[in-house]
């Protein structure tokens, strides 16, 4: 037998070998021997979490660690909206890791029901905390957890999520003006004005490297990137002259100065 065949017949050997134990797996995975016993949580520890942890938990030990229900796992964790995805490591023989991701709140929604923190997707995170230092978002009557955002909220929503980290802690609400489209207010410093929700990562970028190449930017009235490769700071040197809006409302027209960059 040469060399080749002989290679050939290991090959296949092996392959049946691997094919027989696929398939004894597949027929013993709900055997009691598999049964999940030991279940171990990551990434739920917030005390709101508690109610998810249980009812992982429970969902986890009805398997095995062979048959696991990924469906069932992520039902368990519906009354937890922060919980976006739930992944599984086995460890043999009984007992499954599931690693849970989070929803991180980009901004909080405000209305005469109360606040509420909001996911970059748009769902509403229900009893998490609302840092004070993300910005805030006005939803008139609102906000409603049963109620799909409306599609302005949705893109001022996209503002605060395609911020930079330093950037969005330093906003202090997001708005929608009838004539200047989105526009953001910082805590400190000039209106950014992005007009449509499209392009906002470059528009981002292009706020980022205004701000870094000249100080003075700082002390602009605004900061406008409608046109995002040609941002523009006006106003400088007279930051007093503009009047900051409220939601909805429309921005006063102050004398501006504007400085191309």
């Amino acid at each position: 037998m040469t060399g080749v065949a002989r290679g050939l017949r290991q090959l296949a050997v092996f392959g049946l070998a691997a094919a027989a134990v696929a398939l004894a797996l597949w027929v013993g995975r709900d055997l009691p021997f598999w049964r999940v016993e030991r279940v171990t949580i990551v990434g739920l520890d917030a005390r709101e979490a508690a109610t998810a942890r249980r009812a992982l938990a429970s969902a986890a030990r009805r398997m095995t660690v062979f048959h696991v229900d990924h469906s069932e796992l992520r039902a368990a964790l519906a009354s937890y909206p922060a919980a976006a995805d739930v992944t599984v490591d086995r460890r043999l023989p009984d007992e499954l890791v599931l690693r849970v991701r989070l929803r991180r709140p980009v901004a909080v929604l405000e209305g005469v029901r109360g606040r509420v923190a909001v996911a970059s997707d748009g769902t509403q995170l229900g009893d998490l905390p609302t840092p004070s230092s993300l910005p805030t978002i006005a939803v008139g009557d609102g906000p409603d957890p049963d109620v799909r955002l409306a599609a302005p909220v949705r893109a001022k929503v996209a503002v605060a999520a395609s911020a930079p980290a330093p950037l969005r802690t330093a906003l202090a609400r997001i708005s929608l003006d009838r004539d200047r489209g989105l526009v953001a207010a910082l805590r400190s410093g000039p209106l950014l004005i992005f007009g449509r929700a499209n392009d906002l990562n470059l528009k981002w970028r292009s706020i980022s490297t205004v701000l870094a190449r000249d100080p003075e930017a700082s002390r602009a009235t605004y900061i406008d990137v409608r046109l995002p490769r040609r941002p523009v700071a006006g106003g400088l040197g007279n930051p007093a002259s503009a009047a900051r809006p409220s939601s909805g409302s429309t921005i006063a027209n102050p004398q501006l100065t504007p400085q191309s960059f």
